[in-house]
């Protein structure tokens, strides 16, 4: 597979959209997506952040032209990953949530490990290593669990729990969590950990999924 031409097609509310904002042979996401501006033989980065219809309309678009690692952080990858040939979608990445210890849990097809060298220099200039996973599960397992978690520090805000600042405060202190979960989702920006908890609770119907209304509320303010 041909890994010289490697094009990067994100979000704007990506984390890493204002380095790729300078970086060449990058280019924003937007409807009806102009894909003769790109190279040919590219090797596309998917870093777009969409809910699960738009992420499975986006990609089977760009797989009809290209070899794709998506960021499916906020997707039911598992289900994306039976719906597009492995020589299309070779790989699926975690990227859109910020990490404290600089991780990203990447899968790829067995068919494509040779692929890692390419994920590691282009994470490299974002001081990112990748965490290779066997799954990709529903959300990878990094978003999903924080996610949850958000959630119902959240629901314990609702519920008069204790302060955003307390709670913060007792998960450092009691339980050694390298964040409070408020300052926590404030660094990894609500929309995609919304973005997640709907896809979750649409897939699973499990209340646990259910997104708490002060954080949607939070996010609209």
């Amino acid at each position: 597979m041909n890994t010289n031409a490697i094009t990067v097609i994100y979000s704007d509310g990506h984390p890493l959209a204002k380095t790729l904002e300078s970086m060449d042979h990058t280019y924003l996401y937007e409807d009806n997506f102009d894909f003769t501006r790109l190279r040919k033989n590219s090797f596309i980065i998917d870093l777009t952040i969409l809910n699960d219809s738009e992420k499975e309309a986006w990609l089977q678009e760009v797989t009809a032209r290209y070899p794709v690692i998506s960021d499916t952080s906020c997707n039911w990858g598992e289900y994306l990953q039976t719906r597009f040939d492995k020589n299309k979608l070779v790989g699926q990445i975690a990227a859109s949530f910020y990490s404290p210890q600089a991780k990203v849990e990447v899968h790829l097809h067995d068919d494509h490990k040779d692929l890692a060298p390419l994920i590691e220099s282009f994470l490299a200039p974002f001081s990112l290593t990748p965490f290779y996973v066997s799954q990709v599960g529903h959300g990878f397992t990094y978003p999903r669990t924080l996610s949850t978690l958000v959630n119902e520090a959240y629901f314990a805000l609702e519920d008069g729990l204790a302060s955003k600042e307390d709670m913060d405060q007792a998960m450092n202190f009691g339980v050694n969590y390298p964040h409070g979960l408020f300052a926590w989702a404030k660094k990894v920006g609500l929309n995609p950990i919304l973005m997640l908890l709907q896809s979750l609770y649409q897939q699973t119907g499990d209340p646990r999924y259910r997104q708490a209304p002060l954080l949607k509320l939070e996010n609209i303010e």
